[in-house]
């Protein structure tokens, strides 16, 4: 009987070598990788965790604990929905990959990362989640930097900024311990909260912290991006709730609550202001995802099973927001060289699709209507209009904020072509990438009619959680 922890940590490592050794073959290497995802993310979704079930011909338990090093790994409901949506996630970018190539370290790459975060997803140790979390993004520097040569800023940030949050959850881990041996001392739970608040205002980009969100954006293959912004915000959250359902007095000490309220506010604003004034796509993207990020913390700060519950509505459709976005910054990048305002001159006329995709992809990430985003952010809207009206003005500005930064980016677009790209105005887009961009702003647009499935995947992660919550 193979565990189902072990299964899921260690099938993307032992097919990440193999996907590595023949990603010169883009579709091979593509078509391994995102069915190795696809077949987990099936499992995670579809098996059960209390009984046996056949895995690719093996008999799997995905529920069943294994102890490795001393620390128990155990998949629960919530990281099995969870680890589902992020499985399904990386299968569809990794296919994307094949016609929209993203350079040959994504893949392989991407693997691993999806290896370390469920490790950080099931292990039960709050330090060790930590470092899991951390050797994630230690390996997601190879998926930023990957064929660039030319800027490591994006990696650096990333990489800088979560190391920084760890030494707040050591320290966290070693005053509950204290607190473990003489629970009658009640002074190291205040300074417990000052450092989770801090080591959880870093991982979710609350400002100040927000430098190293634009500067993946700007440096990450595009679809990197959505990976990264999709699947490591989904396993903070989970951390945050684990250790919510397993010390309940942190309830009591308001600080965290507070902290994720005002620092919302201001990341919403500063996403939408800053959006305003970009003059190329990287930029313009990573404070598209800091307003809507801003959003998710507010909803997370209301302490409420339904707050909770949109906060993980609006990653997933985040999500899909960034897939489109993705594809169609990748496809202007590989042809223009260059992301800023002033060098897409023509890729209008040169790239109908993939602009179409960049425009459409950022509006709905900006909660335009009628593509996916809008439903996240009217469930957002919908949930404060009762008693914060104008933390929705807020929200509401902020979208125009991001929605008019694309109608900038397209106005560039739909200019002249500079002297540099005059002889590929003939040039027709790949079939193969048109019609898997074509293919995400289908998804798009179904989703944001029918965005229940969305919806329902949150609710159900929220009501495994079992969260103590009023």
């Amino acid at each position: 009987m193979i565990p189902g922890p072990l299964l899921l940590i260690v099938l993307p490592l032992i097919a990440a070598p193999v996907v590595y050794l023949v990603r010169r073959w883009t579709l091979i290497a593509s078509a391994l990788a995102a069915g190795t995802s696809l077949a987990l993310g099936l499992a995670c979704l579809r098996l059960p965790l209390d009984a046996p079930a056949t895995f690719l011909g093996r008999p799997v338990q995905l529920g069943q604990p294994v102890v490795v090093l001393g620390r128990e790994l155990v998949l629960q409901p919530a990281g099995a929905s969870a680890l589902g949506f992020i499985f399904v996630l990386g299968a569809v970018l990794f296919f994307l990959a094949w016609g929209i190539p993203q350079g040959r370290l994504f893949c392989p790459v991407g693997l691993v990362l999806l290896s370390a975060i469920s490790a950080n997803v099931m292990i039960r140790h709050l330090l060790f989640a930590v470092l899991a979390l951390w050797l994630a993004a230690l390996v997601s520097a190879f998926l930023i930097q990957g064929d660039r040569h030319d800027s490591v800023r994006g990696a650096l940030r990333y990489i800088t900024m979560h190391t920084l949050a760890v030494p707040s959850f050591l320290v966290v881990s070693w005053l509950f311990d204290l607190y473990i041996e003489n629970p009658d001392n009640l002074a190291p739970l205040r300074t417990f909260a000052i450092l989770l608040t801090l080591g959880f205002s870093i991982l979710l980009a609350v400002v100040p912290f927000q430098g190293w969100v634009t500067a993946v954006a700007k440096d990450a293959p595009s679809l990197g991006t959505a990976l990264l912004f999709s699947a490591e915000s989904v396993a903070v959250l989970l951390l945050l709730a684990s250790l919510l359902r397993r010390y309940p007095w942190l309830l009591d000490d308001p600080l965290l609550f507070q902290v994720l309220t005002w620092g919302g506010l201001l990341t919403v604003g500063v996403g939408g202001l800053m959006a305003l004034v970009q003059q190329d796509f990287g930029h313009l993207l990573g404070y598209g995802v800091l307003a809507d990020v801003g959003g998710m913390l507010m909803a997370l700060a209301t302490g409420s099973d339904l707050g909770v519950s949109v906060a993980l509505a609006l990653v997933g459709f985040r999500a899909v927001s960034l897939i489109v976005t993705g594809v169609g910054l990748s496809a202007i990048r590989r042809r223009t060289g260059s992301d800023a305002f002033a060098d897409v001159g023509g890729a209008a006329r040169r790239q109908p699709v993939a602009t179409a995709a960049l425009i459409l992809g950022g509006l709905s990430l900006a909660g335009l209507p009628p593509l996916a985003g809008f439903a996240g952010r009217w469930a957002l809207l919908d949930f404060f209009v009762p008693e914060h009206t104008r933390w929705c003005w807020l929200i509401f500005l902020a979208g125009c904020g991001v929605a008019v930064g694309y109608l900038r980016g397209l106005r560039a677009t739909l200019a002249p072509a500079t002297v540099e790209h005059e002889d590929e105005q003939t040039q027709s887009e790949p079939v193969i990438t048109a019609v898997m961009i074509g293919a995400t702003l289908v998804l798009t647009t179904a989703l944001s009619f029918n965005p229940q499935p969305v919806f329902s995947l949150a609710g159900r992660i929220v009501a495994a959680l079992g969260l103590p919550l009023p």
